[in-house]
């Protein structure tokens, strides 16, 4: 609904009207229940790094783009430090210092690590984690759940990540002798 949008409300009985007629014919006049849109609000919850939640006007807030660092409690990730690999869970985030408070699914502890430690996005390793879904998936995703053993019929694309190739990438290039040059 935008600004200057004629409305007719639910509620007609408690709907403001207006009542208008012809003056030259006094016998005439009809009704209106159409209200028009002078100004909109929109209300946000924000989910702060922090982990608290706030109601807040959208005008008072500016988008910031995500990178791939950034994370919010509860999402799901990778601790990849001291040589391992680990999944956690983000507890809280402080933005200004790159840090998040994790829950190490396996000991069930919690510590303060780097956000540049934390992959979102999962590992590149199978063999540590198996081929899991469920990394990369953000506030906001749609995903689909689905009883195991069954498909949703979706096939997930392959996207290599940065330094992995594909066998096709290794092949020497084919030139065609005959090909024009233009």
């Amino acid at each position: 609904m935008t600004a200057g949008e004629l409305v007719v409300l639910k509620d007609a009985e408690n709907a403001p009207t207006s009542t208008h007629t012809d003056s030259s014919d006094p016998t005439f006049s009809f009704t209106v229940r159409r209200c028009v849109v002078s100004e909109t609000q929109s209300v946000v919850t924000v989910l702060w790094q922090n982990g608290t939640q706030e109601v807040l006007p959208s005008t008072d807030l500016a988008p910031h783009p995500v990178d791939d660092y950034d994370c919010w409690p509860g999402d799901y990730v990778v601790w990849k430090g001291e040589g391992q690999e680990r999944p956690v869970v983000v507890q809280k985030v402080n933005p200004a210092e790159r840090t998040a408070m994790v829950l190490f699914t396996d000991t069930n502890s919690t510590e303060l690590v780097s956000l540049l430690e934390l992959d979102p996005q999962g590992s590149t390793d199978p063999e540590v984690f198996g081929t899991s879904d469920e990394y990369g998936v953000g506030q906001g995703d749609i995903v689909f759940i689905h009883p195991e053993g069954q498909t949703n019929g979706h096939v997930p694309p392959h996207v290599p990540r940065l330094g992995v190739l594909e066998p096709w990438a290794m092949e020497a290039p084919v030139y065609d002798e005959h090909a024009s040059n233009l």
